[in-house]
């Protein structure tokens, strides 16, 4: 390789952690998602419980520094009930889970990010039996993850745990949900 090719790839390397950093002070980011989402605790003792189900969403993202951003999701998934305490006709339900979080990260040169996240927001469960109303319940929420950044996106891997009190048709007990996801983000810097 010669001299200047070495020059040009170094110039090259040093503009992509420039823009990198950037892009990491302050942005606003789009961002989309997928993944996979599972009840950790039974509705009833017996073992009634949402069976885990794949997931997609997105949302957007104010990085209000190089290690903080307030972040605003959206995860829709089609789960369906297995018990014995409902009867239903139809044992789909479509679940949104949405809200927003704080999220504090600790990005290193070479563009990968590990950060926290804490908020809070609701899960909403819509079933497919008619004979049953739709629900709402506020939720906390917090997780972990790690992105990569280059230039201007991101690729992000990360666990997102929900925390409610599910005493909607017949139940009445604390619920834990975990979602394991990865997607791509965008960054608008401003």
């Amino acid at each position: 390789m010669s001299r200047a090719s070495r020059v040009a790839v170094a110039a090259l390397l040093a503009t992509s952690i420039v823009n990198t950093a950037r892009a990491q002070s302050r942005a606003v980011v789009l961002f989309g998602h997928g993944g996979r989402h599972f009840s950790v605790v039974n509705l009833a003792e017996g073992g009634d419980q949402f069976s885990s189900a794949f997931s997609f969403g997105g949302g957007l993202a104010l990085q209000v520094g190089a290690t903080a951003a307030l972040r605003g999701s959206a995860t829709y998934l089609k789960t369906n009930y297995a018990g014995s305490t409902l009867s239903l006709a139809e044992p789909g339900l479509a679940r949104l889970y949405f809200g927003g979080d704080l999220q504090f990260g600790w990005p290193s040169e070479a563009g990968f990010v590990p950060y926290l996240f804490l908020g809070g927001g609701a899960v909403r469960t819509d079933p497919d039996d008619d004979s049953l109303e739709s629900v709402t319940d506020l939720a906390g929420r917090f997780g972990a993850g790690f992105n990569r950044v280059a230039g201007l996106g991101a690729f992000f891997v990360e666990v997102v745990g929900w925390i409610y009190r599910f005493n909607s048709y017949g139940f009445d007990r604390a619920q834990f949900d975990v979602g394991l996801q990865g997607g791509l983000a965008f960054a608008l810097p401003f």
